[in-house]
């Protein structure tokens, strides 16, 4: 389930980032690997950093090593709420995928803040998300807004799907601003590229 949102929109997510032509990327939220292992496949010369907690970070070292990139892939061990600990620095762009619908508001513009700190000088932050009212179809719009439920239920207590004007709330209050939201990636995803 934890992939089911994300895997069809992965190899179009790819392409929008590449054309963007980074060096380097930031994975915040990395879990698996997953979304690092297919990019480096595309692209063999992007050096990548994966965040997450230790647990998460040791099955995605695990995956990477499997795909014979750890050359290419570095980790860093953290809980992002944890305000004394800073993210590394100058990243072309920062890749949030379905991770920001884990946090609370308050949560979500201080890891948004956090983050915009590690941006190169015309870095990007890329966050991928089913956005309800971005939904060609109203069914998928109430499946989207009905995973909330279980999330909060049998996740953290707070977990939700984003409309737009909330996501737009979070990312203005994080000092950030909106450059192009692509819709329609997959069969719900959206992606928000912010400066």
């Amino acid at each position: 389930f934890d992939h089911y949102y994300s895997d069809s929109a992965l190899n179009e997510a790819i392409d929008i980032l590449l054309k963007m032509n980074p060096k380097n990327i930031l994975d915040i939220g990395g879990n698996t690997g997953r979304f690092s292992t297919n990019i480096l496949k595309v692209n063999s010369k992007i050096k990548i950093t994966i965040v997450d907690l230790p647990e998460q970070i040791e099955l995605a070292k695990s995956n990477i090593k499997s795909s014979n990139l750890e050359n290419q892939v570095d980790f860093f061990s953290a809980n992002i709420l944890n305000q004394k600990i800073s993210l590394p620095k100058n990243y072309d762009i920062i890749w949030m995928s379905q991770f920001l619908d884990c946090f609370c508001e308050d949560d979500i513009v201080k890891i948004l803040t956090k983050a915009k700190k590690s941006l190169s000088k015309n870095g990007k932050i890329c966050i991928m998300e089913p956005i309800w009212d971005r939904q060609k179809f109203e069914t998928s719009a109430y499946c989207i807004i009905n995973t909330s439920p279980y999330f909060t239920a049998l996740a953290n207590g707070y977990s939700k799907m984003f409309n737009s004007a909330d996501m737009t709330n979070y990312i203005n209050k994080a000092g950030l601003n909106i450059v192009k939201q692509i819709d329609n990636i997959g069969i719900c995803q959206s992606i928000v590229i912010c400066k």
